[in-house]
């Protein structure tokens, strides 16, 4: 089997599409992590939000721990389309 010959032109390019790959499936894992953990009602400590303990500011924490997991995913799924929308980009030029 013979061996790629790579141009040095080509490799910037292979290594930025690598890297895009690599940002575009972390996106997809975190994605994936994140609706796991709000589908189970399961939250991370990652915000220490210090409400004294009642019944009402238990349900308010409870509200803006889910906001806030709501409002991650929303920004990763905003951050996958751009990464898809460079993938595309750079998977469209290298096959010119």
């Amino acid at each position: 089997m013979a061996a790629l010959k790579i141009l040095p032109s080509e490799t910037k390019s292979i290594s930025l599409y690598k890297s895009l790959r690599l940002k575009f499936m972390m996106c997809c894992a975190s994605i994936y992590f994140n609706q796991q953990h709000l589908a189970k009602k399961m939250f991370l400590n990652c915000a220490k939000i210090k409400i004294l303990y009642a019944s009402a500011t238990y349900i308010t924490k409870k509200k803006v721990q889910t906001s806030h997991l709501k409002g991650e995913i929303k920004f990763l799924y905003m951050k996958k389309k751009h990464v898809t929308k460079k993938l595309m980009y750079y998977s469209c030029a290298k096959t010119e």
